[in-house]
């Protein structure tokens, strides 16, 4: 049963079990009592080259859904590596260099809407999609005001002002919260009579 912690406690910190992840090493600190909620943050400080990490993409991560993936928390600043958590448990040092993943671009080929609803799919495995700033969608290189669902992924635009027929390029921009990115470029035709 987990209790509350209103004064001073000590928190002890593991040593980090050096262990390999999909995204490729991690050093992996258990902070115990995991069974203390704070009733302010703790913080969590790291000094990158006492472990012997350089990476600009090192990130502090936490367990979530039941202990089965791992949950960004804050990435590098300089040579300290800082976060501030709730409560205890299991944390992770781990490196993300892999950009978000765009799929299921819709229109795939062509459409005779006139307005059609412009979509794609955005995951990314580690650190997550940066919300603030991290997506973009453009039409024939025109910035639009597309909007991202967190529960299903999908990140999509209803056009406006009616395309006229012909071949339009539709660009969608994702950065992950360590800052890697990726573009995807595709093309679609809106098919009939321009009016």
């Amino acid at each position: 049963e987990p209790t509350s912690a209103y004064n001073a406690a000590y928190v002890f910190a593991s040593n980090g079990v050096r262990e390999s992840s999909p995204s490729g090493p991690a050093l992996i600190f258990d902070i115990e009592p995991k069974n203390i909620l704070f009733d302010t943050p703790v913080k969590f400080s790291f000094d990158m080259a006492r472990l012997g990490l350089k990476s600009p993409k090192i990130g502090i991560y936490g367990r979530s859904d039941n202990g089965r993936r791992w949950s960004f928390i804050a990435k590098i600043d300089g040579d300290k590596l800082e976060a501030d958590g709730i409560g205890l448990g299991q944390i992770a040092i781990l490196g993300d260099s892999t950009p978000p993943l765009i799929s299921s671009i819709s229109p795939a080929a062509s459409t005779t809407s006139r307005k059609p609803y412009l979509s794609c799919v955005i995951t990314d495995d580690l650190s997550g999609v940066a919300l603030d700033g991290g997506l973009s969608m453009s039409i024939d290189g025109r910035w639009v005001p597309a909007e991202f669902d967190i529960d299903t992924n999908k990140f999509g635009y209803r056009v406006r002002n009616p395309l006229g027929a012909g071949r339009h390029k539709l660009e969608i921009r994702a950065v992950d919260n360590q800052g890697n990115s990726t573009v995807k470029t595709s093309f679609f035709s809106v098919t009939g009579k321009s009016k």
